[in-house]
This record gives C-alpha cells, sequence and structure tokens, in this order.
C-alpha cells in the first residue's frame, strides 16, 4: 500500500523523536457521529493497544498499527506515545505549521473518545499531484477497564454527543494505571471520497479506546522469529516483522523511558534487551569484525563506550560475533555494560544487545544469554 505522508517533526520534543505522519481531510461536518452504521465493539490490530471501530472497507493493515484500504490507497494509522507527548504537539501543530508542510487546516475542534479528550484537525493536501483529505486526532488519557471501554465506544458508535459522553463512566474518561497520549492519522485521496464520507470517519475516531494490555502471544507473533523464553523480562516494545524490546523496568518508569519500539533504552536504570532483524550481512569471514564494529556504533544512548572483546562466536549452530563493552549512559552518566551479539544466516543478521547497569550485569548477561540461545528464525 502506497501512502503519501508529510513529515512534521516536533523539534521541542526530540525525546520522542515523533516523525509523525499528518493527513488531510476536508468537510466540517459536527463532531458528535451519526446514529447509524457502526458495531459497537471496537477493533485492535495485532500488537496494538489502541483500538477503534473502523469504517466500512478499512481492515486492520500488516505492515503498520492501524487500518487500511489498499485499494482506495486509504489509511488510518494509530500511534501510542507518553502523555507528555500531548502538550508538544498540542502546541507544535499549529496552522502556519501545518502551511509549511503544504498541509491546508480547515478546522480545529475539541472532541471526547472513550480513550479521552483532545482535538481533531481537518485539513486538505495535494501532494505528488493527488489532492488528499486528512484527519489528525490527538487525545490524551488513560488504559480504561475492558467493560468500561465497551461502554464508551458503544455509546461513541451509537451518536452520543460530546456532553453526553463527559457523562460517561471516570475510568472511560481519565487513568486508571498510566496516563498516555495518542495520535490518529488519517488519509483518504480525495477520489475515494464516496467510500469514506466525513461523517464516517469522524464517528470512527469517536471510537478510539485503548486496552490495558497486550497478549505476549499476540506481541510475539508479530516478530520474524521465535523466542522460546522472555527469561522473565516483559515485552515492552514490538516493531511488527523487525524487532522487540524486553525490559525489566516497569510500564512508564524511569528505565522504561525510550523514544521508539526497538531502540536501546534511556536513563540504564534497568536491564534491556533489544533483538532485531537486519537486511544484509558480510560475504566475507573477515568482514565480519568491522561489521560488528559499524553496528555497535549505531547503539544510541551510549557514551564513552570502550570495546573489551571482539571475536566470532557460534551461535544456534550458525555463524556469528560478539562484542563486549563498557560504557555509560549518555543522559544518566550511569555505568553500564553492554553485550552485542550478531548472528548471521541467509544474507541477513540479528543483532541482540543487552545492556544492564554494571551492578546487575552478571545476572542480567545470564538472562540475555538464555534469551539468545531460545530465538530461531520462522
Amino acid at each position: 500500500m502506497r501512502y503519501i505522508f508529510s513529515r512534521h517533526i516536533f523539534a521541542r520534543a526530540p525525546r520522542f523523536r515523533l516523525v509523525l505522519a499528518i493527513l488531510a481531510l476536508a468537510l466540517a461536518g459536527p463532531l458528535s457521529p451519526p446514529r447509524q452504521a457502526l458495531a459497537a465493539d471496537p477493533v485492535f490490530p495485532p500488537g496494538a493497544r489502541l483500538g477503534l471501530v473502523p469504517p466500512k472497507g478499512m481492515q486492520p493493515a500488516q505492515a503498520f498499527q492501524g487500518f487500511g484500504d489498499p485499494q482506495n490507497n486509504a489509511g488510518i494509522i494509530l500511534n501510542l506515545l507518553p502523555a507528555r507527548a500531548y502538550g508538544e504537539i498540542e502546541q507544535s501543530v499549529t496552522a502556519p505549521a501545518l502551511k509549511k508542510e503544504g498541509i491546508v487546516q480547515q478546522k480545529r475542534e475539541a472532541i471526547t473518545t472513550p480513550f479521552g479528550r483532545g482535538f481533531l484537525i481537518v485539513a486538505r493536501q495535494t501532494a505528488e499531484g493527488e489532492k488528499l483529505r486528512k484527519w489528525l486526532l490527538v487525545v490524551k488519557g488513560a488504559p480504561a477497564k475492558a467493560t468500561d471501554m465497551k461502554v464508551a465506544a458503544g455509546k461513541a458508535a451509537a451518536g452520543a454527543k460530546p456532553a453526553e459522553a463527559d457523562k460517561a463512566p471516570v475510568s472511560a474518561l481519565t487513568a486508571t494505571a498510566e496516563e498516555t497520549a495518542a495520535l490518529v492519522t488519517v488519509q483518504i485521496p480525495e477520489t475515494a471520497a464516496k467510500h469514506y464520507p466525513d461523517a464516517a470517519i469522524r464517528a470512527a475516531l469517536a471510537t478510539l479506546t485503548i486496552r490495558d494490555t497486550v497478549p505476549d502471544a499476540e506481541h510475539l507473533s508479530l516478530l520474524p522469529f521465535e523466542l522460546r523464553t522472555l527469561s522473565d523480562f516483559r515485552i515492552a516494545a514490538v516493531m511488527p516483522g523487525r524487532a522487540v524490546l524486553l525490559s525489566d523496568a516497569a510500564p512508564g518508569g524511569k528505565g522504561d523511558d525510550r523514544s521508539e519500539a526497538g531502540a536501546p533504552p534511556d536513563g540504564g536504570e534497568a536491564p534491556h534487551l533489544v533483538i532485531t532483524l537486519g537486511p544484509d550481512a558480510p560475504s566475507q569471514t573477515d568482514d565480519r569484525d568491522a561489521f560488528a564494529r559499524r553496528i555497535f556504533g549505531s547503539v544510541g544512548n551510549l557514551k564513552e563506550v570502550k570495546i573489551e572483546v571482539s571475536e566470532p562466536l557460534r551461535i544456534g549452530g550458525a555463524f556469528g560475533h560478539q562484542i563486549m563493552a563498557e560504557a555509560k549512559d549518555q543522559r544518566t552518566d550511569k555505568p553500564l555494560r553492554v553485550v552485542q551479539w550478531l548472528r548471521f544466516g541467509g544474507g541477513t543478521h540479528m543483532q541482540i544487545v543487552g545492556t544492564a547497569p554494571r551492578e546487575e550485569w552478571t545476572e542480567a548477561l545470564n538472562r540475555f544469554r538464555a534469551v539468545r540461545d531460545g530465538i530461531s528464525t520462522r
């Protein structure tokens, strides 16, 4: 599926690395959704905590978290963000800022969803000669109990007005465990307007909700490799088709302050393990050390790195490479120990990077090895 995105970087929020697609819409209808035609149960794309009742014609996407209609080049992208991102986006995404990106804002309105309260931007854009209708929904809320989510989403789908939504159970609109924010972008080509009228998109956005957790089995099913053990780590983030981040940090805690799925952790407060499948590998054995050092140099959030060991290593019967190093966390100066394993095969490489505070290294390394030795390709 081809999507034309206008990249808008929120410069005042570099910690989030929000390179987010801002998409364009047209009609300025009322915010209250129509009373017809939406099923009450929200749909959650595989691996996503965010969900909504998609408009007719859209199905959960495989290449990203959201919904798509490849035939009409239409899509909805769901992004779950830290709560503090809401204020940054609210200040950064203005009509003048959008205009610089070639996006013409038509309307900006307050909105209430089962997920929380926020704002909706309606806009248009012409990109690569194609006229696009776009919507940008930004809300701040928190996980709600499943029963409350279903009730609130059902009210939205049935046509509850914002004022009525304000009377919904408190847990449907405010935090029960951790505050979060959501950014939802919708893009519909003008040529597909008859399939996705403004009222249908607004009705779908009004049902945005969140589930407390995603089952581990669902997360792991999105990876191109299998993990036979998690070694008591929790799954902190998944990049479908490519990477997983395992962590000891509590959700939303200091050690869980990461910028994106698959990225090395910030803060160095707890052991983390990032497993990524890469597209290339050295063709010659003698090139593996240089390749491993180059890949290791791209590991972020580290400084004062001192490589102690760089050597060939067989991993699961395959050719591999190991790097052991000392470093400091880039932000906190906390002393860290780092290991990188590369496993080669089929013209690709698997990168496994474990990071832990120096005082927790021995136990963490044993657990890292247990996860590494339990990986198999699909």
